[in-house]
């Protein structure tokens, strides 16, 4: 998004980097007094919101969402690259100010020209008191609303908080009608009861929906509104090359994250094939079905039948086999494993169970210990776990399942050269 609209990514990241220092608050603030909304402060669990779909349930269940999200560090996260991508917007527009309409980028002028901002608004905007900042001007929202042209003002805004929700794609009324079918979550009850199960089942679909509808929808639209079929192509192929090499990144992170070494990457081996798959899935969003391109369940151990049926069905069908399928097990005389089965059952659920920096410690010291007591063939489980990492993917565990400590840090040379 920077890039089409001219800015530079660069400094957009640097931005970022401030707006997340725990340190000081002051380029939060900074943020906030030039007319950019700090939505995790005004609604609850922004990226709740984001990535999986509105917030349903008792207040305290929404609150709760809201505390894990913001420890797992993503509603900051979230906020922070809206904040940056603002400021970096309203200060290269600083940096122009000096130009006249025709003289700027003409990236800037199609900007212009997508949110009705005239020659005359730009007079306007250009010619208003700017905001001075460790030595950077920033065009000024307040300032412009002042000098009595709030209509200039609201355009720019408009434009600046439009292109943002493409730099950070957040679902609007499009993608809601979308993921619920117009469906509703009260009513008669046939009616709330479809409407909470197109609810379930759109939970987590999100933000693909969102992707889909922003980035694809004007990648295709550039081809017939005077882009020409060349800048769509381009905007496109740059949308997937540089999602598919982040994805590749977020990938091989959740890789060590989860105890294992990266994936090797070479595209020539069967494993670098499987990885660049999944990387050009987890960059659109929808890495969890990337899993089935491999195997028959996905990294939550779900089918694809209960991932398109959504988390609450998956958690009806977890307690059903924990209770009626283990009873009707048992009365058969066949083997339970019931033991196993509730330990992952609380590991799955457990509250704040899955924050990335708190999750393989969680499950080496407590669930992988439990295992070991209620399930005799726990060992024989995490030999086949690890048996099945090194033929799937050419991998090894540096925490091995089972162990209280790691044994060696990742091996990150197993990205280039396999094992």
């Amino acid at each position: 998004t920077s890039r089409f609209n001219g800015i530079p990514a660069s400094r957009v990241m640097g931005n970022y980097l401030k707006q997340m220092n725990p340190a000081s608050n002051a380029d939060r603030t900074f943020a906030i007094q030039m007319g950019l909304v700090a939505e995790s402060w005004t609604s609850v669990a922004l990226a709740q919101k984001r990535f999986f779909g509105e917030v349903m349930g008792p207040r305290w269940t929404q609150l709760f969402s809201d505390v894990v999200l913001r420890a797992s560090l993503l509603t900051p996260h979230t906020q922070a690259i809206r904040h940056a991508f603002g400021l970096e917007f309203l200060g290269y527009l600083g940096r122009n100010a000096g130009k006249a309409v025709d003289e700027l980028d003409k990236p800037i002028q199609d900007m212009f020209g997508r949110y009705g901002i005239s020659a005359d608004d730009w007079e306007v905007i250009r010619k208003a008191p700017m905001y001075e900042r460790d030595g950077a001007k920033f065009i000024n929202l307040n300032a412009i609303a002042r000098i009595g042209d709030g209509e200039a003002a609201y355009k720019l805004q408009r434009g600046v908080l439009t292109e943002t929700d493409f730099a950070t794609p957040v679902p609007g009324v499009r993608e809601r009608a979308i993921t619920t079918g117009g469906t509703r979550p009260t009513g008669s009850f046939g009616q709330a009861l479809a409407g909470q199960i197109m609810r379930s089942a759109a939970m987590y679909k999100t933000f693909p929906v969102t992707v889909i509808t922003g980035h694809m929808m004007r990648g295709l639209l550039m081809g017939t509104r005077g882009g020409g079929k060349g800048q769509a192509g381009k905007y496109l192929a740059n949308l997937f090359i540089t999602t598919t090499l982040m994805g590749a990144l977020a990938f091989q992170a959740k890789q060590m994250s989860r105890g294992k070494d990266p994936i090797p990457m070479n595209p020539n081996t069967e494993e670098g094939k499987k990885l660049w798959m999944a990387a050009m899935m987890q960059g659109g969003g929808i890495g969890i079905f990337g899993d089935f391109l491999f195997s028959d369940f996905n990294r939550f151990g779900s089918s694809p039948a209960m991932t398109f049926a959504g988390p609450v069905a998956k958690f009806a069908d977890d307690v059903y086999g924990l209770t009626v399928g283990n009873i009707q097990q048992a009365a058969l005389n066949e083997e339970t494993n019931a033991g196993r089965e509730l330990v992952r059952f609380m590991g799955r659920y457990f509250p704040g169970g899955s924050l990335w920096y708190t999750r393989l410690a969680f499950e080496r010291l407590l669930t992988d210990q439990l295992q070991m007591m209620v399930d005799d063939k726990a060992r024989s489980s995490f030999r086949r776990r690890e048996t099945m990492a090194r033929k799937d993917f050419g991998q090894r565990y540096w925490w091995r399942p089972g162990q209280t400590s790691p044994q060696r840090p990742p091996d990150i040379q197993n990205i280039t050269e396999g094992r």
